[in-house]
């Protein structure tokens, strides 16, 4: 399955809750270029996209108290446009990628999480309807990091109505699930309840694909692509699974690309589809003893090299789906 990737304007001009901020150059400082994610990374910023100089800006000036601000305006103005906070003049196409896509009234507020993916989108909000939103916004504590396995976890990549949809697919058709062994010479899918127990469903729904599809490229891939360096174009048919506590459901110690079918895995990605369950964690010994747990609707994503197993669930059922990720650098 082919993945198309959208380019920094197609991924503007979609900007919703949850989704990810794009990248742009901010007024250089002491004539150095600086970049909005350098700038602003690890705060809670509200961009204001604006392409009308009557906007009444002086009404958000009392969030600079909290927050950081920065306009983005686009315009014919030939004067320094007074305003209580920066403004970035660009040359129309990033505001107008912002405006047009959500079909809004000027102004266009943007709430951004410390991450950087956004966390409301608001069209020409209260000053009182942005503080309540700031205030929502969950706080993050820093923590002393001396053990970590190199995996990925990325929250809000799948919404709660499409986690439901894929769990109602699961629920409708399912299968035991096995291992692929060598048999006579042929990779053959067979029972092996001492590595594995799982109910799998394949997932050929068009819909759930295609939703499932927008999701991971606006949400997931470019986040792979930052931390990892690498560009996934391609991925495998999804599988919605299930381990459950009343059958004992888990998956020992693997890799998940040392089969001849398997070689041109990149990464795993693993997510959570709900979150009442106990147990379930994902573990890898190689590095270190913590257990990884996306929320419901988070992923997990990590080396096909790395070896890893699913803790037994102890109680209720996790729901999880699974594909397997790979770029153009990969031949076949």
């Amino acid at each position: 399955m082919e993945i198309k990737l959208p380019t920094l304007n197609e991924l503007c001009q979609k900007i919703r809750p949850g989704k990810i901020a794009p990248d742009f150059l901010l007024p250089e400082v002491e004539g150095m270029p600086v970049t909005f994610y350098e700038q602003y990374c690890g705060q809670s910023p509200v961009v204001i996209v604006f392409s009308a100089i009557q906007v009444e800006l002086l009404q958000y000036a009392p969030l600079a108290d909290h927050t950081k601000l920065i306009g983005v305006f686009s315009g014919k103005q030939n004067h320094q446009i007074d305003s209580p906070f920066p403004i970035l003049q660009d040359d129309g196409r990033l505001t107008q990628a912002f405006l047009n896509a959500s079909q809004v009234s000027e102004p266009l507020v943007l709430i951004l999480r410390p991450t950087l993916t956004v966390f409301a989108c608001l069209e020409n909000p209260t000053l009182n309807e942005i503080e309540h939103i700031l205030d929502a916004i969950p706080a993050q504590y820093s923590t002393v990091c001396n053990e970590s396995a190199p995996v990925l976890i990325v929250p809000e990549v799948l919404p709660s109505s499409l986690c439901t949809q894929l769990i109602a697919a699961h629920e409708a058709d399912n299968f035991d699930s096995g291992m692929v062994r060598m048999v006579a010479g042929e990779p053959t899918l067979i029972p092996d309840a001492r590595t594995k127990i799982r109910r799998d469903h394949r997932l050929n729904d068009p819909d759930l694909v295609q939703a499932v599809n927008d999701a991971l490229v606006e949400r997931l891939l470019p986040v792979i692509a930052r931390a990892f360096h690498y560009q996934v174009t391609r991925l495998e048919g999804y599988k919605v699974v299930a381990y459950d506590a009343i059958t004992g459901g888990y998956f020992r110690l693997h890799r998940d690309n040392v089969t001849p079918d398997a070689k041109h895995r990149r990464f795993a990605l693993s997510l959570n589809l709900n979150d009442d369950y106990t147990g379930g964690e994902i573990v890898f010994p190689e590095f270190g003893a913590k257990r990884y747990r996306p929320p419901a609707g988070g992923g997990l994503v990590f080396s096909g090299t790395l070896l890893h197993a699913a803790s037994d669930v102890t109680a209720g059922k996790r729901y999880v789906l699974l594909t397997f990720m790979w770029g153009d650098d990969v031949s076949g």
